[in-house]
C-alpha cells in the first residue's frame, strides 16, 4: 500500500472509529446508542472529516533530502568534521574525567595531550551546542579562503598557542584552574577577523544611549564579548578566552605563518591521498591547497562588502584605507 492509499484509508475509515467508551461498533455503520443524544459525538466525527480533507487537499511535505545532500556538499569537509568529531567526542568522553583538561602544569609535565585536545571536552550539552554554534560560521569563512588542510594546521596551532599564553601565567595566578572546550579557538577566529575588518569597517556598532551616540570599535568587539561573557557566565574561563584572543592576534599578525609546512609538502600529501579525497568530496566540499592558494593569493576580502554567497563584492562602495594583506603562510617553491 502506497502512502496516499495509507492516508485515504485512514481518512475513509476514521469516522468509524467511536470517540467513547474506546470500542468498535457491530458495523461499520453502526452507531453507538443514543446517537441522536451525542452532539459531541457527531461534533469529534465532523471535526475528523474536515482534519482528514484538508491532509487529503494539501500535499503533504515530505523533507527534501537533496536540497540537505546539496548543502552538505558545499559545506567545508573540515568545518563539518569538528562538529561530528565534537559531538562523537562528547557522547564517549566520560564527563569526569580531567586528562584532558588544561592545567598550567601541563607544560612542565610534558601533557601534549592535554595541550593540544583540550579544546574538546565540554561540561555539558549545551555548554558544546553554543561552542559549535559560535566557531562553526568562523571556521568555514576562514576554510573556504585558506583550505582544508590549512584550516587543520591552524586550529592545532591556535590551541598550542592559546594554551601555552593560558598556563604560562597561570602558574602564578591560577595554578589549580582548568580550562576546556571550543570557545578560546572562538575568540581567535573573532580576533583574526576583527582585526582584519577594521580598516575597512573601523566601528562594528552604532546606538544611542541618552541621546549620546555609542559606538563599539570593530578591533575592540572580541573583548566587549571577553566581559559580557565574564558577566553573564561567571564560571567560565576568563583567562582561557583571554589567551585565545592572544591567539588570534598571533594569526592576524603572520606570527604562526613560519610554523605552516611547506606548500610541497601539502600539495604531495594531497596527491597520495586523492583518491581518498575524491570519496570525501562526494559528501562535503574538500578545498584543495591548489585552490586555496589562489584564494590566498588576493588581498583580504571584507566581510561587510562581500557577498559571502556569491563570492563577489557588494554594491556598497569600498571604504578608503590601506589595503589589508591576506594571510599567507611561508611557501618553498
Amino acid at each position: 500500500m502506497s502512502f496516499k492509499q495509507l492516508i485515504l484509508f485512514l481518512a475513509l475509515t476514521n469516522k468509524h472509529w467511536p470517540r467513547r467508551g474506546g470500542r468498535l461498533p457491530a458495523h461499520p455503520r453502526a452507531r453507538p446508542r443514543h446517537f441522536h443524544q451525542s452532539p459531541e459525538y457527531t461534533h469529534t466525527i465532523h471535526i475528523s472529516h474536515i482534519h482528514w480533507s484538508l491532509i487529503l487537499q494539501h500535499k503533504m511535505e515530505i523533507p527534501d533530502f537533496k536540497k540537505a545532500r546539496d548543502m552538505l556538499r558545499a559545506t567545508p569537509a573540515l568545518s563539518v568534521g569538528i562538529v561530528i568529531f565534537s559531538v562523537l567526542f562528547y557522547v564517549v568522553y566520560p564527563s569526569g574525567l580531567t586528562a584532558l583538561v588544561l592545567y598550567p602544569n601541563a607544560p612542565l609535565k610534558l601533557n601534549m595531550n592535554a595541550i593540544s585536545f583540550y579544546i574538546f571536552p565540554h561540561v555539558n550539552l549545551v555548554h558544546l551546542v553554543m561552542n559549535l554554534v559560535a566557531l562553526f560560521p568562523l571556521i568555514s569563512r576562514f576554510e573556504l579562503a585558506n583550505g582544508t588542510v590549512n584550516t587543520g594546521v591552524t586550529l592545532n596551532l591556535l590551541a598550542v598557542a592559546a594554551a601555552l599564553m593560558y598556563c604560562v601565567p597561570g602558574l602564578l595566578l591560577f595554578p589549580k584552574s582548568g580550562a576546556a572546550g571550543l570557545l578560546g579557538i572562538c575568540f581567535s577566529f573573532l580576533t583574526y577577523y576583527c582585526h582584519k575588518e577594521h580598516v575597512q569597517t573601523p566601528v562594528l556598532y552604532r546606538f544611542n544611549v541618552a541621546l549620546h551616540e555609542v559606538q563599539i570599535p570593530t578591533e575592540y568587539f572580541p573583548f566587549i564579548n571577553l566581559f559580557l561573557i565574564a558577566l553573564l557566565v561567571p564560571l567560565t574561563s576568563f583567562f582561557g578566552h583571554l589567551a585565545g584572543i592572544g591567539a588570534g592576534y598571533l594569526l592576524a599578525l603572520d606570527y604562526l605563518k613560519l610554523l605552516y609546512p611547506p606548500l610541497k609538502v601539502v600539495l604531495f600529501i594531497e596527491r597520495k591521498l586523492a583518491p581518498g579525497i575524491n570519496q570525501l568530496k562526494r559528501l562535503v566540499d574538500f578545498i584543495s591547497e591548489e585552490d586555496a592558494v589562489n584564494e590566498r593569493g588576493v588581498a583580504y576580502r571584507p566581510l561587510f562588502l562581500t557577498d559571502l554567497e556569491l563570492g563577489v563584492p557588494a554594491s556598497a562602495p569600498a571604504a578608503t584605507g590601506p589595503v589589508v594583506e591576506p594571510f599567507e603562510r611561508r611557501v618553498d617553491s
